[in-house]
């Protein structure tokens, strides 16, 4: 037969009133023990500062010199009462003045006025003008004292004064100190006891009398099914601090640390339109150190009180990288495919001037071809080297002579192999895209003139930006449109547009880059976009 345990298992509320009372008992008698002695040497501190600037004020008064050397002891003496009233005003219990053969000129007793210091041997050593602290037994018993030279106004010393307390005045100072302390740690016991009992019930209620396992259950329950999800979770307090962040979200953002402000950055991105208020937001996109994300978030009321904000995020980054590499690929062969009809064209001529033994035209032919393919590919070959850019401007300038648009890439255009990283080519495609198409509406929409549409891109390496110029001569832009064009859903052109200058802005922004717009004379309108590569936010960049 199995025995029945004896062994009591203590409750939440027992464990936290025993170890609360054992707690609050030992720190209570540890600090009272360190208080008194603390309390004792500062009153020891304090004892010898007070005598030591009494003495100073006694021996540099114009009472003591003037009449020390002048005048013979007496009880009721100019050095007397001046002695006895800052006594008084000092609370010391004796002030001694004497001249160089120790005779006293002051003195609580009024009956040693006059005759000799009864410590000679200690007040000796002050006559070498040497200012020093004693205990010594006097006319007052055993005493605390300090020992000044006085000096006349020749700079000669004329005399001691001696400055002190009785070792009663110090014990009854020291037990006045020390009683506060015996009292108010008693007191503290009290209080702690109380203090216990009400903290166990307290939290007992707040725990819904669940015991600690109970809750260390469910916690790791919470935990997993967070760490579990697909999405980002950030939750944050009213004052801004994060209090819940899953694998999903420490991934995106490796800096989130529990109890800490959310980084301002971060913050403003996905509270910052949201924080105060008590609406929710729905697959909001949002540019946040240069991750593309997808964010719905929601205030946290209980019981009709807003405890803070969380956030669900779906990275869109490593997705849109890829659409973006994927749409630099497809530009590129589309322009392979374009040159190669065009090729065949021309291969076509090339024969037909053999079969009519025209050789000085196909040589000439051949030499304006390769001519043309130079001016218009082999600069962008030579100097462009990510494929992907490279790609992808192939597209745009089969895209522009399509529509009859005059594109020139500047032959001194840079953009190095070792600086030309996927997240920079991705970027580039985002900036040179949107530019090259609102420079090409802007040249279509003016029919007075011939369509033209220049890019220089250059690397400054001293200064590691690479720098970015899109020029058309269209009609321009109105100082109107300039003050909206980056603003999300603004557009000239019609509804479900106004995304490509906003792209370009963010990109700009996440690289802590420069963007101006300026109208050319007598008409166009050049942008102009530096990024700087040293210290950039993208990801991938490093």
């Amino acid at each position: 037969m199995q025995k029945k345990s004896n062994h009591r298992k203590w409750s939440l509320r027992t464990t936290i009133i025993l170890v609360v009372l054992l707690t609050v008992a030992t720190s209570l008698s540890i600090a009272a023990l360190l208080v008194l002695h603390n309390v004792v040497q500062t009153q020891q501190r304090n004892i010898k500062q007070n005598i030591r600037s009494t003495a100073t004020i006694v021996a540099t008064s114009t009472v003591v010199r003037d009449n020390l050397t002048t005048k013979q002891p007496s009880a009721h003496g100019d050095i007397q009462r001046y002695t006895k009233r800052i006594q008084r005003a000092t609370h010391v219990d004796f002030i001694v003045v004497m001249n160089r053969r120790l005779i006293r000129y002051s003195h609580p007793d009024t009956r040693v006025i006059g005759h000799r210091f009864s410590s000679p041997k200690d007040a000796t050593k002050s006559l070498t003008g040497q200012t020093h602290f004693s205990r010594e037994t006097g006319v007052l018993g055993n005493g605390y004292r300090i020992f000044t030279p006085v000096y006349n106004a020749k700079h000669q010393q004329i005399g001691i004064v001696c400055v002190g307390l009785t070792e009663k005045s110090i014990n009854s100072e020291t037990r006045s100190a020390e009683l506060p302390i015996v009292i108010g740690s008693l007191l503290g016991l009290i209080i702690g006891i109380i203090a216990a009992w009400l903290l166990g019930t307290h939290i007992r209620r707040r725990l819904l009398g669940m015991e600690p396992q109970e809750i260390a259950t469910r916690v790791t329950e919470l935990s997993v099914i967070n760490d579990s999800m697909s999405e980002g979770l950030i939750a944050i307090d009213q004052q801004r601090r994060l209090i819940r962040a899953n694998d999903i979200a420490n991934e995106l953002f490796p800096t989130l640390t529990i109890g800490n402000p959310l980084d301002d950055d971060l913050f403003d991105a996905l509270f910052g339109q949201t924080f105060k208020g008590s609406k929710s937001t729905i697959n909001e996109s949002v540019l946040v150190q240069s991750k593309e994300l997808i964010v719905s978030t929601s205030p946290l009321i209980s019981a009709g009180k807003r405890l803070g904000s969380m956030a669900l995020l779906r990275d869109r980054s490593e997705y849109q990288l890829l659409a973006d590499q994927l749409a630099g690929t497809t530009q590129y062969i589309q322009a392979l495919r374009a040159q190669t009809h065009e090729f065949m064209n021309k291969l076509q001529a090339v024969s037909g001037l053999i079969e009519l033994h025209q050789y000085d035209e196909v040589q000439r032919f051949i030499t304006n071809t390769s001519a043309d393919y130079q001016a218009q590919f082999g600069n962008l070959n030579n100097h462009i080297q990510s494929p992907a850019v490279a790609g992808f401007l192939m597209g745009k300038l089969n895209q522009a002579h399509e529509q009859q648009v005059a594109f020139t890439i500047t032959p001194d255009s840079l953009l190095p192999k070792q600086v030309a990283s996927e997240a920079l080519s991705v970027d580039l495609i985002k900036v040179l895209g949107n530019l090259i198409d609102n420079a090409i509406d802007a040249v279509n929409n003016d029919n007075n003139v011939k369509s033209e549409i220049t890019l220089s891109i250059n690397y400054d390496d001293e200064s590691n930006i690479l720098v970015i110029e899109v020029t058309d001569n269209g009609c321009g832009i109105s100082e109107e449109v300039k003050a909206h064009m980056f603003e999300q859903h603004y557009s000239t052109k019609g509804q479900d547009r106004g995304y490509g200058l906003v792209l370009v802005k963010q990109v700009v922004d996440a690289r802590d880059g420069y963007l101006s717009v300026t109208n050319n004379q007598p008409q166009g309108t050049t942008f102009y976009v530096e990024l700087p590569l040293s210290n950039q936010k993208s990801k991938g960049d490093d």
